[in-house]
């Protein structure tokens, strides 16, 4: 074989070489992108649900307010805490959209440090929310069996709790210690059910953590 020869077998191996290694780099960005989707949809679709749940909410009690508002103008006290709910659900709305909004802007193609920025980002507004969430839901549990009987029974039904307070104290101190003594019960069953420990990930961050391994995993590459 003559060196021209040679020389032009050399030029198409080297160039098919080349072919290959761009093609499996395109393969591998678009398998990048697909995985980014998911890991952005991961980091969606929480907020998406908080904010479906928010907004019923919001929308069931303005409905109810509405066709009650001449009792509520005559017993405002017992509209308190059907308000104190409805501040609570716009707050959580509030919250999950700019979270939402975050996580969907994420593109993890960008620069290490800008794309970190906004993971950091998006990772702050899921504590900001899970903080607003706790600090609200604990301390004013008993806001949603309220609300929730006002909303089955009739608005009447803060004042059937009053009249029970005022004339059972021992059935109403009981039922308090009994759903004291519930919540044990309660935290073994969520040890134990794959939907609470999903949402415990959530809570936790696991979403996101996945993300930043997968951002690294792209940068990882780009450097081979």
């Amino acid at each position: 074989m003559e060196k021209t020869e040679m020389t032009a077998a050399w030029n198409a191996l080297q160039s098919r070489v080349e072919t290959l290694a761009a093609q499996q780099v395109q393969v591998q960005d678009t398998v990048n992108r697909s995985e980014m989707k998911l890991h952005r949809w991961k980091l969606m679709r929480l907020p998406i649900g908080e904010i479906t749940i928010a907004s019923l909410t919001v929308l069931w009690i303005s409905n109810f307010a509405a066709s009650n508002f001449g009792k509520i103008l005559a017993t405002p006290l017992a509209a308190l805490p059907m308000l104190l709910l409805f501040l609570m659900s716009l707050v959580n709305i509030h919250f999950s959209v700019r979270h939402l909004i975050a996580a969907n802007g994420l593109d993890m193609t960008k620069p290490v440090v800008e794309a970190q920025r906004e993971l950091a980002e998006v990772r702050k507004r899921r504590v900001k929310l899970t903080q607003w969430t706790l600090i609200g839901a604990v301390p004013l549990w008993f806001l949603f069996p309220i609300v929730l009987g006002q909303l089955l029974f009739g608005f009447e039904f803060v004042n059937v709790l009053r009249t029970l307070a005022r004339f059972d104290r021992a059935w109403v101190v009981g039922n308090l210690l009994l759903c004291l003594a519930a919540v044990p019960l309660l935290a073994w069953s969520f040890q134990r059910s794959r939907f609470a420990q999903t949402l415990r990930d959530d809570f936790a961050g696991k979403d996101l953590l996945e993300a930043e391994a997968f951002l690294w995993e792209i940068r990882a590459f780009q450097k081979d």
